[in-house]
C-alpha cells in the first residue's frame, strides 16, 4: 500500500531492499504483501525492528524489539506440511487463557510445537509426541504469558508451519 509503505534500498549497490512504514498510526497493525522467491532460491531471512510505546511523553516504558525470522522454502510452509497433516486449526484466536491445536495426522510421525515471542525466543514447549494416523485436539494453558502476539511453530517430521496467535 503506497499510502503507508515505502520500499528503500541500502548499500551503494542497491542489492538490499527493505520496507518501511511511512506514517505511524494508532491502528497497531501494519500489513504488507510479499511474494516469495522460487523454492530453489534458498533461505529467506526477515529482519525486523519495532517500537512499543505506552502513550505518555516519557521514554520510560517504551521498548525497542528487534530480531529475525528465517524461512526455508524446502522445509517451511503449508504445502510441505499438508502432506503430513490436514485440517490444522488453532482456536480461539485471540486467546485469553487457553487455546487448542486440532489437526488430522495422515501418517505416523513425531509432532513438536513451540510457542515463540516475536523476538524469536522460545516461550513454551507445547508438544513433543509421536502420533499415528487420526484426529488430534490438544489444549494449552497460557494464562501465565503476558499479553501480546506470539508465533506457534508446529513441526511434523522435517516439515513445519508457523501460525500467529494473539494473547489478550
Amino acid at each position: 500500500n503506497a499510502a503507508t509503505t515505502k520500499i528503500n534500498t541500502s548499500g551503494g549497490t542497491g542489492t538490499r531492499q527493505y520496507i518501511g512504514h511511512l506514517n505511524a498510526s494508532s491502528t497497531k497493525n501494519w500489513v504488507f504483501k510479499w511474494t516469495a522467491p522460487a523454492a530453489t532460491t534458498g533461505e529467506v531471512t526477515f529482519y525486523y525492528a519495532y517500537n512499543t510505546a505506552n502513550n505518555d511523553p516519557n521514554p520510560t516504558g517504551d521498548v525497542i524489539y528487534k530480531g529475525s525470522i528465517t524461512i526455508s522454502p524446502n522445509t517451511t510452509g503449508i504445502e510441505d506440511i499438508a502432506n503430513k497433516i490436514s485440517s490444522l486449526n488453532i482456536s480461539p484466536n485471540p486467546i485469553s487463557d487457553e487455546f487448542r491445536i486440532s489437526f488430522e495426522m495422515k501418517e505416523t510421525n513425531t509432532v513438536t510445537s513451540q510457542l515463540y515471542s516475536l523476538d524469536g525466543k522460545v516461550c513454551k514447549q507445547l508438544m513433543n509426541e509421536k502420533l499415528s494416523e487420526g484426529n488430534f485436539n490438544r489444549a494449552f494453558d497460557i494464562n501465565d504469558m503476558p499479553s501480546g502476539i506470539y508465533l506457534v511453530k508446529i513441526n511434523v517430521g522435517e516439515s513445519s508451519v508457523t501460525k500467529k496467535i494473539i494473547n489478550l
